[in-house]
């Protein structure tokens, strides 16, 4: 996450902006720092965040810190790089914790970059809290098929599910096995179920499975014979040879 606030022009500012986005009850942002002369003190007040990924809020709270006695307007905004689209504007509000901003998005759109500008240069928060959809990865850029292994309840297949762009789609299933649970969550038997059907000489388990087996085979027998195949210098050697000779490659004495 890329910060930006008010005071960072400010050196030495005691109350990092960073402040406002953890969460550490003592620790808050404030515009207003009493080490410094009231002459060089911000004469605006703003926080600005920026992160890689989309994410449409629907909710945005900026909390006070406790004792606080604040007057006026926080608004909100769509920030892209020095131009601001404002969202909308609140007065503080107060309850029993203390004072705190609320904005409520009726409309939320995917953004990557958000300000909030104070009305009054003396100004603190807290912390930060939002709603909506936070992304953690970056949309594809096209849809490309894709798989998940999960196990049902026999009779409680979805029927549903919603794709990667949020769409109820009917789901598709490829069956491996069913597998039999008792009474005490043991497993008390498993059947294979995949069904093998040939198309060019190749079964379809096969290609499901077979790949995946045979990275797991050949990264146990590296792990579990290491210290005989990468420790021992003629076992080592023995193997580089072998490798060599594979592609061609005379080895002498």
């Amino acid at each position: 996450m890329n910060l930006q606030a008010s005071t960072d022009s400010i050196v030495g500012w005691r109350y990092s902006p960073v402040n406002a986005f953890t969460d550490n009850a003592t620790s808050f942002w404030s515009n207003e720092d009493s080490y410094f002369p009231t002459y060089t003190q911000p004469t605006e007040a703003y926080l600005q965040w920026q992160v890689d990924y989309g994410q449409a809020y629907s909710r945005v709270l900026l909390r006070c810190p406790p004792g606080t006695a604040y007057s006026g307007t926080a608004t909100l905004s769509y920030a892209n790089g020095s131009a601001l689209q404002a969202v909308s504007t609140v007065s503080v509000s107060k309850d029993s914790s203390g004072q705190y901003f609320e904005f409520l998005i009726d409309s939320p759109e995917s953004q990557t970059e958000w300000n909030v500008t104070f009305s009054s240069s003396k100004v603190s928060v807290q912390s930060i809290l939002v709603s909506g959809k936070l992304t953690l990865l970056q949309a594809q850029s096209a849809p490309s098929p894709r798989s998940t292994l999960v196990m049902y309840p026999s009779s409680a297949l979805p029927k549903f599910v919603e794709n990667t762009l949020g769409e109820r789609v009917p789901a598709v299933y490829c069956v491996l096995a069913e597998v039999d649970v008792n009474s005490t969550f043991e497993v008390e038997n498993v059947e294979d179920l995949r069904t093998i059907i040939h198309r060019d000489y190749a079964p379809v388990a096969d290609w499901l499975t077979k790949p995946f087996d045979s990275d797991l085979i050949d990264l146990y027998e590296q792990v579990s014979d290491y210290s005989t195949l990468w420790m021992s210098p003629p076992v080592c050697m023995v193997q580089e040879y072998a490798e060599l000779t594979k592609y061609k490659v005379q080895v002498e004495a």
